[in-house]
């Protein structure tokens, strides 16, 4: 029979998994964000600020998975499968700020003539003269 402590602690890895999941679903919406960026012509100058502080706040997305991460890993009872979910997580990361460095660099090297976006909205989809959406690259 299971003791109390054992009980606690598999609650305690509940409530920790399920924090981690906000983390990853936070990195999914970046990931949307910058598909839909990615089928830009060029970034007006709202998209590139958005992008910007978007991208620090996924770079500071990564301190708090990795913090839950850390106690994730001492309470689980399958230590590979959470290192599989720390690497699969930082795999994506680094490939998502890497593609929205690639958009702002790009953006830099060839601005938007006329790119919308004056109008104070941040609905990439409509900013964006082509609209469509790409495939970003997978691992």
């Amino acid at each position: 029979m299971a003791n109390n402590s054992d009980k606690i602690d598999n609650s305690e890895l509940k409530l920790l998994i399920k924090k981690r999941g906000s983390c990853k679903a936070q990195l999914t919406q970046f990931e949307t964000f910058l598909s839909r960026l990615d089928g830009c012509d060029g970034l007006s100058e709202l998209l590139k600020t958005e992008l910007g502080i978007r991208m620090k706040k996924i770079e500071l997305l990564q301190s708090d998975f990795d913090k839950l991460q850390c106690e994730i890993e001492l309470l689980s009872d399958n230590v590979d499968e959470a290192y599989a979910d720390r690497d699969q997580f930082e795999s994506k990361l680094f490939r998502l700020l890497s593609v929205a460095h690639g958009l702002l660099a790009a953006a830099a090297r060839y601005p938007a003539a006329g790119a919308p976006g004056g109008d104070g909205t941040s609905d990439a989809a409509e900013e964006c003269r082509g609209g469509g959406f790409v495939r970003l690259p997978q691992n």
